[in-house]
């Protein structure tokens, strides 16, 4: 279903393979991949027959800096990066009064290790 919002999203795939269309580009993302999407920019996923993904999908708000240079591309995460994202992860189902600001911390640094 495609989807529209006014904050960003990254959406990483960590089994099997997924679709991504934005601005009318379809990216196969497989296992290991990532993909931003802007705020307000028109975008949908999709599965081929037979796929089962697996995948994380993370909003958030940008409070400063151009998020272009991620947009519409398809980035292999680094090990460091996946390090990240699985923290996150961890921190989201501990959720205690430090966790907001601990994914914050994660998110920040994902962004300036893949800019």
């Amino acid at each position: 279903m495609p989807k529209m919002h006014p904050i960003m999203e990254l959406t990483y795939v960590d089994q099997g393979s997924l679709h991504s269309v934005a601005e009318g580009q379809d990216l196969l993302l497989k296992q290991g991949d990532l993909v931003f999407y802007g705020p307000n920019q028109w975008h949908m996923q999709y599965s081929d027959i037979g796929v089962a993904p697996r995948f994380v999908t993370i909003t958030f708000d940008l409070q400063s800096g151009d998020p272009t240079p991620l947009l519409n591309r398809k980035f292999t995460a680094p090990q460091n990066t996946v390090a990240l994202l699985q923290k996150m992860l961890q921190e989201q189902e501990r959720m205690d009064e430090f966790s907001g600001n601990v994914i914050l911390a994660h998110l920040e640094l994902l962004l300036l290790l893949l800019l």
